[in-house]
């Protein structure tokens, strides 16, 4: 980052998208010697936490879409998306009293004695009762919004003063990576337990996360601290740096910068629930009541998704996030859905249904290997105290709030939404997410002549 602007700066003023394109024979950014402890100990934290959401949500889909069926999944979306609100808003309450690794101790504690109390529910008399099955669901959803709530927060903690954005896909590979090792273990190797066994491997990966977060290592100034921490001990350098980022933005853009920051994330969770849920009713029609072969087919899906988006995040994405900027990965997602919905209007059979959508959903790999570190490296204009807020705001309640209306409209609509209406509706939807993708991109330009960021 450079120094004050030589001048004043107008939101009128002309702008010039922050770049982070090298100068001829200029060093290759990367991870700094100093944050690799901080990349490492990330990284291990989103593989545990990934694994273990992996687990759950192989085993809760199966149990659920095979022994209660698809007509229940509306309601149970709805009920999910509004549970992950409460839960986001109890986090976000309890981290402004408490340190933020307390927090996230107590949450994996939770989590993992939910767990087991429901493996013991499942195993015995109520291994088909709907408020046990939907519990497993529901659990996955809130599994889904600590993850992210807490990773991205510590990702934005620990990098916000960095020049490259390659931290951010390096920690973000963590979840494909334990979403390729579980996925095939339970795609080739889930036969030999019982599916509601598996819930016991997901509790020890609780664990697991739990002794990471306990095991507090000493920070260095500019590392990662708790997310709910006060910092009075922050070194100038920090605090100068934080502030320079901070004043990238007035804060009448920075209102703009949330308010496409939360249409952008609505309009993405929006296509990708309506894809969803289409995508799971094609595979419960296809596979019927066996269970164990849908498990299988979820798990093996997701670890050929993983493998690919740790290719992505490894060896690609932080060298197209620093090269080009943030822009194409927010486009691509998007444009390469329209291309895909406008096929699946030619499908006229079960099995073009299930490829088809297969390739929809298994655009989640554009979605976590670029999309994703790409929006979670835009939170740092806003400085720490305001990107953990924006965090909270957009992953915390946008998105499960979007999710929430989305299921209760599929919820109201599900008797008379065919295939190839949920396929329009998804595909019409592709069309304002890019556009919005664009007017967001002009959030993160700066004037011509104002403070020089480095996005």
């Amino acid at each position: 980052m450079a120094g004050d602007s030589a001048g004043p700066s107008s939101d009128n003023a002309p702008v010039k998208e922050v770049s982070t394109e090298r100068r001829a024979g200029e060093a290759e950014p990367g991870s700094p010697p100093e944050e690799q402890p901080e990349v490492g100990r990330l990284f291990a934290f989103t593989f545990l936490t990934a694994a273990s959401y992996v687990v759950m949500r192989s085993v809760a889909v199966s149990l659920f879409l095979s022994r209660i069926g698809p007509a229940a999944l509306p309601a149970l979306l709805a009920i999910a998306a509004l549970s992950v609100i409460v839960v986001a808003w109890i986090s976000r309450g309890v981290t402004q009293r408490l340190s933020g690794r307390k927090v996230a101790i107590a949450s994996w504690c939770m989590l993992a004695a939910l767990t087991l109390g429901l493996l013991f529910l499942v195993q015995g008399r109520y291994h088909h009762s709907l408020p046990v099955l939907g519990g497993l669901y529901l659990l996955v959803e809130i599994r889904g919004c600590l993850n992210t709530i807490h990773s991205v927060t510590l990702m934005n903690e620990a990098f916000a003063e960095g020049r490259s954005k390659r931290p951010y896909a390096l920690v973000s590979a963590g979840a494909p990576t334990a979403g390729i090792l579980i996925g095939a273990t339970i795609g080739f190797e889930g036969h030999l337990l019982p599916l509601s066994s598996w819930l016991l491997i997901a509790a020890l990966l609780d664990v697991g996360v739990i002794v990471l977060l306990a095991m507090r290592p000493t920070l260095r100034a500019g590392s990662v601290r708790d997310p709910g921490a006060d910092q009075p001990a922050a070194t100038a350098s920090a605090a100068s740096a934080a502030s320079r980022t901070a004043r990238t933005f007035s804060p009448d853009r920075a209102r703009r910068f949330r308010l496409r920051m939360s249409l952008l994330v609505a309009g993405q969770v929006l296509v990708l629930t309506l894809l969803g849920y289409q995508w799971k009713l094609v595979v419960a029609n296809y596979f019927h009541a066996d269970e164990v072969a849908m498990a299988e087919y979820i798990a093996l899906f997701y670890a050929a998704t993983d493998a690919l988006i740790v290719l992505i995040q490894f060896f690609l994405a932080g060298r197209l996030l620093d090269r080009y900027g943030v822009r194409p990965q927010l486009i691509l997602l998007p444009a390469v859905l329209l291309l895909i919905g406008l096929a699946t209007l030619g499908a006229s059979t079960p099995l073009g249904w299930l490829v088809l959508l297969t390739m929809g959903r298994g655009a989640l790999v554009l979605r976590r290997g670029l999309h994703d570190p790409a929006l979670a490296s835009t939170y740092r204009v806003l400085g720490r105290r305001n990107a953990r807020d924006t965090v909270m705001l957009t992953n915390g309640v946008i998105k499960p709030g979007t999710e929430a209306v989305t299921s209760i409209v599929i919820f109201l609509g599900a008797a008379t939404l065919s295939g190839l209406t949920l396929t329009w509706l998804w595909l019409a939807l592709t069309i304002p997410w890019i556009l919005i993708a664009l007017r967001f991109t002009q959030s993160l330009r700066r004037p011509k002549h104002g403070f020089k960021a480095s996005m």
